[in-house]
């Protein structure tokens, strides 16, 4: 006698979807078409997208360098440090925050990876040497952020400052090149395809981040904090200790951003990637982030780095003077932040008037 018995035809019957419930193909495609469309303009960074398109297009059309290899090559490289940087960033403000210290975190990353190889340390531990000062970097961030209750813009904006200045004692005040073949492959070195190596550690970061953000416990709770404080303190989150998390996150994707910063010039630059913080921080907010927090994709993010990437290379393009470049990037950080107050204001609007109705 089995264990248990097959199931008789009206269970079987009353196991499947009914007719009704089930659409036939050529209704479903249309609708999950729609669904598609709905949820992509939705996003924040929809327009953005579609704006990239076409600024890619009138550039291809503008000049025809611009869609060779060697150009698009040349762009990945460009946007490839920002890009990692921008990571660690993205979770930064979405938890309420912000990093004003990552430029001056990739300068001093760079002088001392590239100080320990010239002394004959292996590749490996100074890669891990580097990482660690990344580390060290957001953890007395998120320190003076948490526990002294120093504003976020305050605190970061004075460690920007005295880690700049301590690269360049470290340093002192010299450009150390950088001879390790393993090192200078990292930089240059392109993997099967054509892909250049920076371009992979880029990727790599960003789908780490999206899977951090979206699958993990402490991504949901940084949500949860950048979006409502008191709601995550009364959830009884400890709120100081993932803020320390956080910049010290922030400040190892500055330290792998160093690292391939220094693998690509071929040396360690303690005046090295002066503005990129602003530019890191225009990406974020670009890609649909919300400066008050608890807003954002990485994924957005991606699209925020390319357009300033591609915005450069354009202008270098069109042989517009670097100068110039400086005031659009400044521009289009001023009308990122812009449009996102403005979403903000309409969300409130729409609240207020769903409640009222």
């Amino acid at each position: 006698m089995p264990l248990t018995a097959d199931p008789t035809p009206s269970e079987i019957e009353r196991s499947d979807p009914a007719p009704d419930d089930v659409a036939p193909a050529g209704r479903r495609i249309p609708e999950l078409a729609r669904r598609a469309f709905a949820d992509f303009s939705a996003h924040p960074a929809a327009v953005l997208l579609v704006f990239l398109v076409a600024m890619c297009v009138g550039l291809s059309v503008a000049d025809d360098a611009f869609l060779t290899r060697n150009n698009l090559v040349a762009v990945g490289l460009a946007v490839s440090v920002v890009g990692i940087a921008a990571v660690g960033q993205t979770i930064v403000v979405i938890s309420g925050g912000l990093d004003l210290s990552t430029e001056s975190v990739i300068a001093l990353t760079s002088v001392v990876i590239a100080d320990q190889l010239q002394a004959g340390v292996p590749v490996g531990a100074t890669l891990l040497l580097g990482i660690g000062v990344g580390a060290a970097a957001g953890l007395v961030n998120g320190l003076v952020i948490a526990k002294l209750r120093v504003n976020p813009v305050i605190a970061t904006l004075g460690s920007l400052t005295f880690l700049r200045g301590f690269a360049r004692i470290y340093a002192e005040g010299r450009t150390i090149p950088v001879s390790d073949q393993t090192m200078r492959d990292i930089g240059l070195g392109e993997l099967p395809g054509g892909v250049p190596v920076p371009v992979v550690v880029m990727l790599g970061c960003f789908a780490l981040g999206a899977v951090v953000m979206i699958w993990t416990t402490f991504g949901r709770n940084a949500y949860l904090v950048g979006d409502n404080l008191e709601a995550a303190r009364l959830a009884g989150l400890r709120i100081s200790r993932l803020q320390v998390v956080v910049y010290v996150i922030a400040g190892m994707f500055s330290a792998v951003a160093g690292i391939i910063f220094t693998a690509t010039v071929g040396a360690g630059l303690p005046n090295g990637a002066n503005g990129t913080s602003l530019t890191v921080i225009a990406a974020v907010i670009l890609g649909g982030t919300s400066l008050l927090g608890g807003i954002g994709r990485v994924g957005g993010t991606v699209v925020g780095v390319l357009v300033l990437g591609v915005i450069d290379n354009g202008l270098v393009l069109l042989d517009v003077n670097s100068d110039y470049q400086l005031v659009v990037v400044g521009l289009i950080l001023v009308i990122a932040v812009a449009l996102d107050q403005g979403r903000l204001r309409l969300k409130e609007l729409a609240f207020i008037g769903r409640t009222r109705g």
